[in-house]
């Protein structure tokens, strides 16, 4: 089924080279079957046509994202966000998804598309922090926390996760501070209260 669309498609081409949705849904197919140099191939043709191809850089953005290629993608994506403002969003956004049905090594790919296109994006970079923290990857968390803060001073699940962290790691003293730092923030938050507690 795939191989006779396939031909369509490249039938198409051979009658009209221009024609950009040809290279672009060929490039699907060639997704669909994990040809994935074959459709970078073919999506690149289409951007070399139309250079703000949105389709063809989405899916070509994909193709990296795939690979590991981060930086490639988050070139293609950065295309797409001079089009769509809101791009960085929805990658963070799709991050939420993936974190929630536990696939945290997506939703990684997504919080660094997302800071990749907006670095100052103190929501991606907290997200990412929760996704590194719950993979056991404790000094990168730490680091997406802090930048967080540095950020977004005042959001106090920032300074909590960072607490636990330094809990974690037996660092008591700047535990408390954190979770002193979260309550200062906010004075009902109990599990930094609770946290706090059991500490002092």
């Amino acid at each position: 089924m795939l191989d006779d669309a396939a031909r369509e498609y490249l039938t198409a081409i051979k009658l009209n080279p221009t024609y950009t949705d040809a290279y672009i849904n060929l490039g699907a197919v060639y997704i669909n079957q994990g040809r994935f140099d074959d459709a970078a191939e073919v999506l690149k043709k289409a951007i070399a046509i139309k250079a703000d191809d949105i389709e063809a850089h989405y899916n070509l953005g994909g193709i990296y994202e795939t690979q590991g290629l981060l930086d490639n993608a988050i070139e293609e994506y950065k295309i797409i966000s001079r089009q769509r403002p809101k791009f960085a969003e929805e990658h963070n956004n799709i991050g939420v998804e993936l974190f929630r049905k536990g696939r945290l090594k997506e939703a990684e790919r997504k919080y660094r598309v997302a800071i990749g296109l907006k670095p100052d994006m103190d929501q991606a970079h907290y997200n990412l922090g929760l996704a590194l923290k719950k993979m056991g990857r404790l000094d990168e968390a730490l680091k997406e926390f802090k930048e967080t803060i540095r950020l977004k001073p005042d959001l106090e699940r920032a300074y909590y996760n960072l607490g636990l962290i330094y809990k974690e790691k037996g660092l008591s003293k700047k535990a408390i501070e954190s979770f002193q730092a979260a309550l200062s923030l906010k004075s009902d938050y109990h599990d930094a209260r609770k946290e706090l507690e059991v500490l002092k």
